[in-house]
């Protein structure tokens, strides 16, 4: 399974405030992230991502993309949403989405979520779309964790408004 992790951040690497607010990413961010999750056929995001777009982003719906979802949470008394199925953890949502005939999957999490999945050693890129933004404070695309991976510049494409996507592929453990 390849797994291809995309996030839209501040140039200062923050992917949301303090408060989960993703109020200085643009709508352009929006369009990437469903343009990859339908070119995929699957995506993976964590329970808290799931509640905070359900809450504070009407505009922006889970239920718009076409798409298989998958809710990845350690909460074993999370209900499944319709037309959502949830896992315990990375390695059960990859074998999920292979499972329904998958070869590629989009992930994006929180920074919790995200270094789970680099420390099991499961995604295989990363593409970021970095926004004309500076945030003070906020939530970083990956948790304080153990692991240091090497990556291998694949891309860069200037998306317009000051926006650019870099594309990498993980490449070797470092240390």
């Amino acid at each position: 399974m390849h797994v291809t992790l995309y996030m839209a951040m501040s140039v200062n690497g923050f992917i949301a405030d303090n408060d989960d607010n993703e109020d200085f990413l643009s709508h352009d961010g929006w369009d990437a992230f469903v343009e990859l999750a339908e070119k995929a056929g699957v995506f993976m995001i964590g329970r808290k991502t799931y509640e905070v777009v359900l809450e504070k982003y009407k505009d922006y719906g889970f239920m718009d993309v076409n798409a298989d979802r998958i809710i990845v949470t350690s909460d074993e008394n999370f209900t499944s949403p319709d037309n959502f199925r949830v896992v315990h953890s990375p390695k059960e949502a990859v074998q999920l989405a292979e499972s329904l005939g998958h070869k590629q999957a989009l992930l994006t999490g929180g920074a919790t979520l995200n270094s789970a999945f680099m420390e099991d050693d499961l995604i295989n890129d990363v593409i970021l779309n970095v926004e004309p933004a500076i945030v003070g404070q906020g939530k970083s695309l990956f948790a304080p964790s153990n692991f240091a991976r090497r990556l291998l510049f694949k891309s860069v494409d200037n998306r317009g408004d000051g926006i650019l996507q870099l594309h990498y592929e993980v490449g070797e453990v470092l240390g």
